[in-house]
């Protein structure tokens, strides 16, 4: 038989990518990436390069291409930036967890805060004020995170870590700078564990959570565990201090196989300025970076100049994570949240911190396209002041809550740069004038970011 090539099968050949390019790097990406528009020679493309600042001159091997885009690692840096600092992580460079090590502290928050205000201009989006960058730690500030798991067998151990920027590769990773403790030096801890259990080549990923007291791991796994398995979880629990769940389909299947929480309820954090204590699932969301989750709280809730009189509606209001510290002060609260377990631990919340008759909590699809302002809430049209603090994709249908009412003062936190721009540029058509705006360093060693926006609207552009 003649082989698979002489049948005439087309075999396609395995694109071979440029090695040991010289580049000059001529912009910096929202992504954090060095770019450049490389010439004829290559065909005209724009590479991307990690770990890389404007004006450096580097030897880039180029690894991936998506979208007609090259991306590439730098393997020699022959001109350096005055920002460039050695990065103190050794899988830096492969570990997409992080993009910013290679950049001082200070730079990292002056690319953040010029890349809101770039977006911002982009829309045509004026301001008063732009405040000073808030931050915190800069490295073992990640209490949430989701490391992939994978088992080669033909060297017969597990990998556990992030995924590479530019691949699907998991990075082996036995520390890591980014990580919260306990989390950051248990890692090869997790790693033997997971080569120890008999179903190693079917757990796919892992997620970690911590609060002020507990910590825990969630171990997502295909196939059931062995009785054996049991005794080496039992075992990594009472060595390490970290509770196991496990999770075998979606996050109504995770349920706790060792350890117990120290206030008997759930992970928890406080909030001290406010005498507030948060309880939230292991599964919930909640802000990653616990001291700037603290300054940011602060920062909101004096920027509402909240008082006893005020009625304040908070959209995609989550746990309650501003909601309760605005109960201190304001007259009333009502949260609105589409996520149902989410509205409940909001309640448990309310109530465990004796403020039930002040915060109320209810279950909106904020999305939705049948949005009824008239009916979202109980006399909406009193709440005279708001705070939204939406996913990704910004405030969408919800802007239409805003319009109708009769609300004076927003905060707007926002945890992408993009879709603020465009939500601040629809909120000053409704008559509500940008006062300040500022960053807040949430995510350390990477281009993401939390930004607080202050609204303030005029009597004359308030609804009746």
């Amino acid at each position: 038989m003649l082989p698979v090539s002489q049948r005439g099968a087309r075999i396609r050949k395995r694109k071979r990518f440029p090695r040991d390019l010289p580049v000059t790097i001529e912009s910096l990406s929202d992504k954090g990436l060095g770019c450049v528009e490389l010439d004829q020679e290559h065909g005209t493309r724009t590479l991307n390069v990690k770990a890389a600042l404007p004006g450096e001159q580097l030897i880039v091997d180029v690894l991936n291409k998506r979208r007609g885009q090259w991306y590439a690692n730098p393997k020699s840096v022959k001109l350096a930036s005055e920002h460039r600092i050695n990065a103190p992580c050794k899988n830096f460079i492969a570990c997409g967890g992080c993009t910013l090590q290679h950049v001082s502290q200070d730079f990292q928050l002056e690319l953040k805060n010029r890349n809101l205000i770039r977006k911002l201009d982009t829309h045509n989006v004026h301001f008063e004020s732009n405040l000073p960058p808030v931050s915190g730690p800069k490295y073992l500030y990640r209490r949430r995170a989701r490391l992939g798991v994978k088992y080669v067998a033909a060297k017969q151990r597990v990998l556990v870590g992030f995924r590479e920027g530019f691949g699907g590769k998991i990075v082996d990773m036995s520390e890591c700078l980014v990580l919260s403790e306990p989390f950051a030096s248990q890692l090869k801890n997790i790693q033997i564990l997971i080569a120890g259990l008999s179903n190693c080549d079917k757990i796919p990923q892992i997620e970690l959570a911590a609060g002020d007291h507990d910590a825990v791991i969630i171990l997502r796994h295909l196939t059931e565990f062995e009785i054996q398995d049991y005794e080496l979880i039992e075992a990594f629990h009472r060595f390490t201090g970290l509770q196991v769940y496990s999770q075998a389909g979606g996050y109504e299947s995770v349920k706790l196989l060792y350890g117990s929480f120290r206030n008997g309820k759930n992970l928890s954090y406080a909030i001290p300025d406010y005498g507030v204590t948060i309880f939230h699932a292991v599964s919930d969301f909640v802000q990653v970076n616990n001291a700037c989750n603290l300054r940011l709280i602060n920062a909101a809730v004096s920027g509402l100049r909240l008082c006893a009189d005020d009625q304040v509606l908070e959209l995609f209001c989550g746990v309650g994570n501003f909601s309760l510290p605005m109960a201190r002060t304001a007259g009333c609260v009502l949260g609105l949240e589409g996520d149902e377990d989410l509205v409940a631990s909001a309640r448990q919340n309310a109530q465990y911190n004796g403020l039930s008759g002040k915060a109320q909590f209810e279950k909106r699809d904020l999305y939705s396209t049948t949005l009824d302002p008239k009916e979202i809430a109980r006399g909406f049209c009193l709440y005279n002041k708001m705070l939204v603090d939406p996913p990704r994709s910004g405030i969408g249908t919800a802007m239409r809550l805003i319009e109708s009412s009769s609300v004076e003062r927003l905060a707007y936190i926002s945890c992408n740069p993009e879709t603020f721009a465009m939500d601040a540029a629809s909120l000053c058509d409704l008559g509500f004038q940008l006062e300040s705006v500022r960053v807040f360093d949430m995510f350390p060693q990477t281009t993401h970011v939390e930004t607080l926006g202050l609204f303030q609207r005029s009597m004359a552009n308030r609804a009746g």
